[in-house]
């Protein structure tokens, strides 16, 4: 009898060091995963949607993300071949930048996305590079065309980017390439941006913001093992409850539900996400520079053939051959841009009346083909050596608009005495 009270004990104990050995492999296994875990599986990692390579981006404290400084490497093509990409030290694309701005030359810095640093092109053939030579030629003078595009961006950490780390590059032109995925990414780094006197200060990325002390993890829910257990059964409740996820911005589905022809109530998002580009009017009126808007379409705004890649929408929540024919997103940006006084530049019309119109865009990425850039390059070149030319009446707000497309007036500013020796 106390023979066999001895083995069962002895069943018990191994079996449960079989089950601590197996828990504890577990663990360790999770752990090595969350360490090689690609970054494009979450929004909000460091690769941005529809982008393979993040090897350039980084957390920052005050922008949520940037592009590496001093970075020199060969990345892949999407559809074949490589490129090389290199970075000077205030994280821009390109060649070094002289600090201070030397006598006689024009400056522009270029801020967007992905769509401005254009990791698919050789540097030499992007619009920022096209935009240099264009205007040095027609203009004879010295110009610089700063590449300060940070893939994953929008207007609000553009701001925070040019306040925090490029006022001091003395530009004497900033163009805001407004992306129609800008609303979507303003949604989610709204949330982790801090704010001063009712204004954007910063916004850090959260792998480097500790957790709150006010709800601190319990000693159980710090493995990882149990956190991953409770995102399994997360997952299989939402698999037994499904919803649509067509018009919510926060679905992968949902990010470009407002250039349809029939948008859900997208207002407050829309707003949000242009509200920072009057912010950096007068950041960039302060540093005596001056502010012009630039926007492009999306592959699905010009032809149902474009970037249609195996994969390609699919990554972007987009349907295979999705064609998007509502003007409405760039009729909005301008009654926002016309209203505040803020000139912009839309290549909407250019880039969809071009014949064939998917040679415009990469087969496997969507985003600008050298002829693309091309096209670019020369209707912004002509904006900019116009910007001197008297300014239009601003368009009135339409009677009777949808809640979703009322803008509001502009807010009141000091009045800021117009740059001397600046124009162009």
């Amino acid at each position: 009898m106390p023979r066999l009270r001895l083995g069962f004990l002895k069943n018990i104990i191994l079996s449960a060091a079989a089950l601590m050995g197996a828990v504890s492999t577990l663990e360790v296994g999770l752990g090595i995963r969350e360490i090689y875990r690609p970054r494009s599986e979450s929004r909000n990692g460091l690769c941005p949607l529809g982008m393979t390579d993040s090897r350039l981006l980084e957390p920052a404290w005050t922008t949520h993300h940037r592009v590496k400084p001093l970075q020199t490497l060969d990345a892949a093509v999407p559809g074949g071949g490589s490129i090389t990409l290199r970075t000077n030290s205030h994280g821009l694309r390109g060649a070094e930048v002289s600090v201070p701005k030397p006598e006689g030359v024009y400056r522009i810095l270029y801020l967007g996305d992905e769509t401005v640093f254009a990791a698919e092109i050789d540097e030499a053939e992007t619009f920022c590079a096209r935009l240099q030579a264009t205007l040095k030629a027609q203009t004879g003078r010295n110009v610089e065309v700063l590449n300060a595009g940070v893939p994953g961006f929008c207007p609000l950490l553009s701001v925070l980017q040019y306040r925090h780390h490029l006022a001091g590059l003395e530009a004497d032109l900033i163009v805001l390439n407004f992306d129609m995925s800008d609303v979507a990414d303003d949604h989610v780094v709204r949330r982790n941006t801090l704010l001063q006197d009712s204004r954007p200060a910063a916004c850090p990325h959260p792998q480097l913001v500790l957790p709150s002390r006010k709800n601190p993890l319990r000693g159980w829910e710090r493995f990882r093992t149990v956190q991953w257990c409770r995102g399994q059964l997360e997952g299989w409740n939402e698999e037994e409850a499904p919803r649509d996820d067509t018009d919510d911005i926060d679905t992968l589905q949902g990010r470009f539900a407002w250039l349809r022809d029939e948008p859900p109530d997208w207002s407050v998002y829309i707003e949000q996400s242009l509200e920072p580009i009057v912010l950096l009017d007068e950041l960039t009126r302060h540093f005596h520079g001056r502010l012009m808007v630039a926007t492009a379409p999306v592959p699905w705004q010009v032809a149902s053939d474009a970037s249609i890649g195996r994969g390609v929408r699919e990554a972007a929540g987009v349907s295979p051959n999705a064609f998007c024919k509502s003007r409405r997103p760039f009729e909005i940006l301008k009654l926002w841009c016309d209203q505040h006084r803020i000139p912009l530049v839309d290549t909407s019309i250019p880039f969809q009346s071009t014949e064939g119109g998917a040679r415009l865009f990469l087969k496997h990425a969507p985003r600008f083909s050298k002829l693309g850039h091309e096209l670019y390059a020369r209707e912004v070149s002509q904006a900019v050596l116009n910007l001197d030319q008297p300014a239009a009446t601003p368009t009135p707000l339409p009677e009777g608009s949808a809640p979703w497309t009322t803008i509001p007036a502009a807010p009141t500013r000091r009045a800021v005495a117009p740059p001397v020796g600046r124009r162009f």
